[in-house]
C-alpha cells in the first residue's frame, strides 16, 4: 500500500508520539508498504527548531521506502500557553496541508491517509488531503483535546471550547477509522460521534507498544545515586507531562506518604506544576528529560511505576447529558410545542446552576476553613434542594395551564428525566 502519515513529531525529535510513529512507520515499511511522512522539523527538546534543522521552511529526504518532508512547526517557546501553542499548531498544520499533496507525486492517490493528534489541526487537514488523494483517513488519537485540557482547567473560555470541541467532533466523524489508546477514551469517542446524524466512523483501540528487548530490566542504582534518590521504597511515572495525565495523584501520593520517594520523570506541558510541588513536598523529586538510551535504567530504578492517565474522559455524567438531551427533543415533540418545552427546560437548569453555587461555595469552605464537615455538607445540600424546588413550583405556577393539559408527559419527563438518572448514579456510586 501507499500510504501518507502526517503526524507532529518523527526521529529524530524526541516527543514520546515521535517515538509511537517512528516505530509505527518502522513495522509498515518493513512489511514493503511505501511511507509519506509529513512532519515538523525537529523541536520537541527545548521547543525551538533544533540547530542544524534551521535555515528552510521545508525540507525533503527521500528514502528507500518513501520519502519524509518536515515542514516548520512555529514553535511556541511556551508548552503552559495554550493560545500560543494553538497558533503555532494552526501554522504547522497549514504548511503540513500544502506539503501533503506532494509526496510520493503530485495529487497522486494514495491507499491511507494516517494522521495523528494531538495536534487536533490535523484532523479535517488529515480527512481534506485524503479526498484530495483519493484514500481512507484514518484518525490516530494520542490524547484527547480538548477534554484533559479543560477538566485541568487550562481552558476556561467558553467560545475557545464551543469552537474545540466542534472541530474534535467534525474531525471524528469525517474520518474512516478512529484509533484509541483504551476503551475509556473509545467510550469517550463513540459518545460524541453519538451526538449527531448517523456516521460510519469505526472506533477501534491499539494500546501503544513497547520494544521488550530494549527495556529489559537493568541496574538502575547508578540512576538512584545521580540524582540522589536514596535506597528506599521509590515510586515513579516516567512519561510526557501533560494534560491527560493525573499528575496531580503524584503530589498527593507525596505528601500523604513522606516515607516514600516519589519521582516524577519526563517534559510536558505540566512540568512547571510539579517543579512548583516539588518546593513544598520534600521527597516529592522532579527529574527532566533523559535520553532514550536510558530509559531502561531509570524505569529499573523504581519499585513501582504509575500510570496516571486521568479517567472520566468517556464518563457517565457526558453520556447522561447526550442521552438526555435527545430524550428533551423526543419529549418537545410529543408536547407539540418544542420551544416552550425548551423555555421550561432554560429556566429549571438557571434553578438548578444557583444551587449548584452554594454547593460550590460549601466545597470552598471546606477546603479553606475549618468547618464541621458534616453539618456543611447537609446544611448545603438542604439549600440546593430548596432552590430547586423552589424553581419547580415557580414553573408550576407560570406553566400551570400548559403542564395540566400535558400531565402525563410532563410526568413521564420528571420521571425519565429528573428523577431516574439520580437514582441510577446513586445507585451505581453505591454499589
Amino acid at each position: 500500500m501507499k500510504i501518507l502519515v502526517l503526524c507532529p513529531h518523527f526521529a529524530p525529535d524526541t516527543a514520546p508520539t515521535g517515538t509511537v510513529m517512528t516505530g509505527i512507520v518502522d513495522g509498515l515499511r518493513t512489511r514493503g508498504h511505501e511511507i509519506h511522512i509529513v512532519t515538523s522539523l525537529p523541536w520537541y527538546r527545548h521547543h525551538q527548531v533544533v540547530q542544524g534543522w534551521t535555515g528552510r521552511l521545508v525540507r525533503t529526504e527521500l528514502t528507500d521506502w518513501g520519502s519524509i518532508t518536515r515542514v516548520h512547526p512555529f514553535p511556541s517557546g511556551d508548552k503552559r500557553n495554550l493560545f500560543r501553542r494553538a497558533v503555532g499548531f494552526i501554522g504547522f498544520t497549514l504548511l503540513a496541508g500544502l506539503a501533503a499533496v506532494r509526496p510520493g507525486g503530485w495529487f497522486r492517490k494514495v491507499d491511507a491517509v494516517f494522521a495523528m493528534s494531538p495536534p487536533l489541526t490535523l484532523g479535517l487537514t488529515g480527512w481534506l488531503i485524503a479526498k484530495v488523494r483519493r484514500g481512507r483517513f484514518v484518525f490516530n488519537i494520542q490524547d484527547v483535546f480538548p477534554d484533559a485540557a479543560i477538566q485541568t482547567g487550562a481552558i476556561t473560555n467558553a467560545q475557545v471550547i464551543r469552537i474545540a470541541s466542534a472541530l474534535e467532533r467534525l474531525s471524528y466523524r469525517r474520518a474512516d477509522v478512529v484509533t484509541v489508546l483504551s476503551e475509556d477514551l473509545a467510550e469517550n469517542v463513540l459518545a460524541k460521534l453519538a451526538t449527531g446524524s448517523p456516521t460510519s466512523t469505526d472506533v477501534v483501540v491499539i494500546p501503544n507498544f513497547v520494544d521488550t528487548e530494549k527495556l529489559a530490566p537493568t541496574d538502575g542504582d547508578r540512576y538512584r545515586a545521580e540524582f540522589d534518590l536514596g535506597i528506599g521504597p521509590l515510586v515513579m511515572y516516567a512519561g510526557n507531562l501533560g494534560y491527560s495525565q493525573s499528575l496531580d495523584l503524584m503530589i498527593r501520593l507525596a505528601e500523604q506518604r513522606p516515607d516514600i520517594t516519589v519521582v516524577v520523570n519526563g517534559d510536558g506541558a505540566m512540568r512547571e506544576t510539579i517543579v512548583a510541588a516539588t518546593a513544598r513536598v520534600p521527597n516529592l523529586r522532579y527529574i527532566g528529560y533523559q535520553p532514550a538510551e536510558r530509559l531502561a535504567e531509570v524505569l529499573s530504578a523504581a519499585d513501582i511505576h504509575v500510570v496516571p492517565l486521568r479517567t472520566g474522559l468517556g464518563s457517565l455524567v457526558s453520556g447522561f447529558v447526550v442521552i438526555k438531551a435527545i430524550l428533551q427533543n423526543i419529549h418537545g415533540w410529543l408536547f407539540g410545542n418544542k420551544k416552550l418545552l425548551n423555555e421550561i427546560v432554560f429556566k429549571k437548569n438557571s434553578f438548578f446552576n444557583y444551587g449548584s453555587m452554594v454547593l460550590f461555595t460549601a466545597n470552598i469552605l471546606y477546603a479553606f476553613i475549618p468547618f464541621n464537615a458534616k453539618l456543611l455538607f447537609y446544611s448545603s445540600l438542604f439549600l440546593f434542594v430548596s432552590i430547586t424546588l423552589i424553581g419547580w413550583i415557580l414553573i408550576l405556577r407560570n406553566y400551570q395551564k400548559y403542564i395540566l393539559h400535558n400531565v402525563f408527559y410532563f410526568i413521564l419527563y420528571l420521571c425519565a428525566l429528573e428523577i431516574a438518572p439520580f437514582l441510577i448514579i446513586a445507585s451505581i456510586f453505591n454499589t
